[in-house]
């Protein structure tokens, strides 16, 4: 062989040598399968090495790679996959090795380094858990525009196996652009995965309960892979960010990874501590789908990021969340109530009040959530308290209760820290229709009585436990500070329904608080004045169970808003609809000052009857008063009655003071009625329309529009 044989035989073995060294350290793309992924950060596309004891196995016997993590983020990648055989044939270097190749695509190719000398430190401080990686340096492909780096395991017995990692540019054109990379994305993600998402009684602008109780996030994830296997794997990783630490890209407050349950699908995250209520600082919450592996041997497990969608919730405030239920007086609008435009208007001056109205469900079965809401969570305004539809019936008052905004207005403007309401109501509705089967069992019909107030059988506003079922089971995982209630008209039509009502209202108080297992005090509104022949006087007496006062050894923990002198002939939605929402809003919101937040004010105490002492001429009776340091007589005449025990037959009365605690009471006609020593039966305000506008016989200190009246009672002496 001449000089110039050996020469060119000399360069077409370099020039092998170098071909089988490129195709051997790289494959080519077009003959191998890819999935594509994205990832937000360096750790969370190198979270993927450390679950390769378990996953590769999956990759060698499937041919493909499964993806890890997605969200359009700061780069992206592809896992380019192959069957591989041993490394005993001499690793990734090794002369029939194919070895099996994952590659980052990133944006910006000087962040190479970077992510070799991470992989390398990552290696040397926690050993991947026994597995050690050998990599190599990174190199630059000119034809591919490759910048890549080599790793392999040392342990060929018990390791990973022959793997070549690859950090590459978008200068190749064999590659797709990022925007098709995108869209593919996004694709096969929804296609491998599935989807999460929060309950429906969750959204942007909403208040999350404060300190002292944890707030709790909840929603449910649809996967594509139903196996049970693959669910018991995964986890929501849920994140709680000050927004302004989000924007920054800092780190969360909280992280919570919750569980998802087998059967529903639905996953619960419990913050782990309380967060201090405050109207400066809004918050950002996130949930992410992820799977978690084991490793090796150990019991510990790492969290492998799967989904392609991190969904959040903005603009959130931590503050006190109320849910305000009942009928139509409740339901009652703002925009309808005395003052109201001015009330609508005022609404922009509040935007830490937050608003949520659920939808009008009867369900014969619990409903975790409800399919759709009403009003998704608000900001006050203008507009959020104000339905675009005009309707006039009751039953159709969706959004927003004047009760409810005045109220929360009243504690806002008070304690400063927001206010979320849950607005959940139905006009018309018997107190049954918001009682769980547990509560009615606890309190039967008696024999011949119906359950609820209505005889139509297609009505399912008038069904037992259906309002329970369908409006308050979906709010039930939220945790909140307290519930409001105006009720209780639509049972005084009912067949023994102060019987009932004085048993199923403690009953269903105490359910409720059993199972929404966070708030403490109930607070309601007693009936106002309206006309009627039903038994008004009754269910007003029943809502206290018989005391005439709350709270009480059957109502622990319960405040009370009395409306009896907030009475409204001439109303045009009835008279049942008083229009005084605004006075009646302010005086539960100062019941609750008292007992929630500790905040003592001076009109909040009203005179509650302490005892009742036969005066020595048999017709007259001393009436003492406790629970405030003066009872002050305003018309002596209104509302009192005296009766036999029976009923059959009653005078009317009048008041005179004796001092600052007690009144006397006379018959105004003595020639009517014998009365004994015993058998006498004394009313106060026991009508339907009991006295007009601010102007009942016994009121508590304060000016005439802010001291309270003393409520209805009877009395046996």
């Amino acid at each position: 062989m001449n000089y110039h044989q050996q020469f060119k035989y000399c360069i077409l073995v370099i020039l092998i040598y170098v071909v089988n060294t490129v195709v051997s350290r790289r494959p080519t793309i077009a003959d191998q399968q890819i999935t594509w992924f994205y990832a937000n950060s360096l750790d969370d596309g190198a979270a993927f090495l450390n679950v390769f004891g378990e996953e590769v196995l999956n990759l060698k016997q499937k041919d493909e790679c499964r993806i890890f993590r997605t969200a359009v983020g700061h780069f992206c990648g592809v896992c380019n996959t192959r069957r591989a055989p041993s490394c005993k044939d001499g690793g990734p270097e090794g002369p029939s090795a194919q070895p099996v190749t994952y590659t980052l695509v990133v944006k910006n190719s000087s962040r190479v380094n970077e992510y070799y000398e991470w992989f390398n430190n990552n290696n040397n401080n926690n050993n991947n858990n026994g597995v050690s990686i050998i990599t190599t340096k990174p190199d630059r492909s000119e034809k591919y525009a490759v910048y890549a780096f080599n790793f392999y395991d040392k342990n060929i017995e018990t390791g990973l196996g022959c793997y070549r990692f690859e950090v590459q540019t978008f200068f190749d054109p064999a590659w797709p652009s990022m925007e098709t990379a995108t869209t593919r994305t996004k694709e096969r993600i929804n296609d491998y995965i599935g989807t999460i998402q929060f309950a429906s009684s969750f959204g942007d602008h909403m208040v999350l309960q404060r300190e002292p109780y944890v707030a709790k996030i909840w929603g449910t994830a649809t996967m594509n892979d139903t196996s049970s296997s693959l669910i018991a794997s995964s986890l929501v990783m849920v994140s709680l960010y000050t927004t302004s630490s989000y924007n920054k890209k800092n780190q969360p407050l909280h992280i919570v990874n919750a569980s998802i349950d087998l059967s529903s699908g639905e996953w619960i995250a419990t913050l782990p501590t309380s967060i201090k209520g405050s109207a400066s600082e809004t918050y950002i919450v996130t949930a992410q789908l992820l799977l978690s592996q084991s490793k090796s041997s150990s019991s510990s497990s790492v969290l492998l990021p799967s989904s392609s969608t991190i969904i959040k919730l903005v603009d959130i405030l931590f503050g006190d969340v109320f849910v305000a239920s009942g009928q139509s007086n409740m339901a009652f609008l703002l925009k309808n109530a005395f003052n109201g435009s001015v009330l609508v208007q005022d609404a922009n001056n509040y935007p830490n009040i937050r608003l949520f109205t659920s939808k009008k469900i009867a369900s014969k079965i619990p409903l975790n959530q409800q399919p759709e809401v009403e009003e998704k969570w608000s900001i006050g305004s203008n507009i959020s308290v104000v339905m675009q539809k005009q309707v006039v019936e009751d039953d159709n008052w969706l959004y927003m209760s004047a009760l409810a905004w005045t109220f929360a207005r009243r504690v806002y403007q008070t304690t400063n820290i927001p206010i979320g309401i849950l607005n959940t109501n139905w006009g018309g509705t018997p107190i049954e229709f918001w009682m769980s089967e547990d509560a009615m069992k606890a309190c039967p019909s008696p024999p011949s009585s119906p359950s609820s107030s209505s005889s139509s059988d297609d009505d399912d506003s008038q069904s037992p436990t259906q309002g329970w079922n369908g409006m308050i089971v979906p709010l039930l995982r939220t945790t909140i500070r307290g519930v409001i209630w105006f009720q209780g008209e639509n049972n005084s039509g009912q067949k023994h329904g102060a019987l009932l009502y004085k048993c199923r209202f403690p009953k269903m108080i105490s359910d409720w608080r059993k199972k929404f297992s966070s708030f403490e005090y109930f607070g309601f509104v007693q009936l106002a004045s309206y006309i009627s022949n039903l038994d008004v006087p009754g269910i007003r007496w029943a809502q206290t169970a018989g005391y005439g006062y709350v709270p009480n050894e059957k109502m622990p923990h319960t405040y009370m808003s009395s409306a009896i002198d907030l009475g409204d002939k001439t109303s045009p939605y009835g008279s049942v609809h008083s229009r005084h929402k605004q006075e009646l809003g302010a005086r539960l919101g100062d019941q609750a000052l008292n007992f929630i937040f500790d905040i003592k004010l001076e009109n909040i105490k009203r005179p509650m009857l302490s005892s009742v002492e036969r005066h020595f001429d048999g017709t007259s009776f001393f009436l003492t008063f406790k629970n405030t340091n003066a009872v002050y007589v305003r018309n002596a005449s209104v509302g009192w009655e005296i009766c036999d025990p029976n009923v059959t037959k009653c005078v009317a009365g009048a008041v005179t003071s004796v001092n600052s605690s007690t009144v006397l009471l006379k018959s105004m006609n003595n020639n009517e009625m014998h009365m004994t020593t015993s058998n006498t039966l004394i009313r106060y305000l026991w009508a339907s329309y009991a006295c007009e506008l601010l102007s009942c016989s016994l009121y508590g200190p304060g000016s005439p529009s802010e001291a309270l009246p003393v409520v209805p009672f009877e009395i046996l002496v």
